[in-house]
């Protein structure tokens, strides 16, 4: 679908929480910026636009409990992340496809 232009604009406010992003936006405070899973359930009381010419991009983080990358499945999957992110630097069409084999746990 085709996406709408950006007008020019100010930042009023900045919420803590994309629950608190969604909850003001339904509340009629403005508009804002969340993923769409942020906006799943509510799709009644707020609506997502695409908007041209804005490419959007968000850091993640995987987040283990420290020295506790034990299991050949958490390796694997540290592994990974770390081979899409040095591939995924110069494409954004997303993860390579490659499921983990859950018979790679330790236990």
């Amino acid at each position: 679908a085709e996406g709408k232009t950006l007008p020019p604009h100010r930042v009023a406010a900045r919420l803590s929480s994309t629950h608190a992003v969604v909850s003001a936006i339904a509340a009629g405070l403005g508009i804002g910026f969340v993923s769409a899973a942020a906006i799943a359930g509510r799709r009644a009381e707020v609506s997502p636009v695409r908007i041209r010419g804005l490419p959007l991009r968000r850091d993640l983080y995987a987040v283990f409990v420290r020295d506790r990358l034990t299991t050949r499945l958490l390796r694997e999957f540290a592994h990974f992340v770390e081979s899409w992110n040095q591939q995924g630097e110069s494409s954004s069409t997303g993860p390579p496809t490659r499921v983990l084999d859950p018979s790679l746990s330790d236990g």
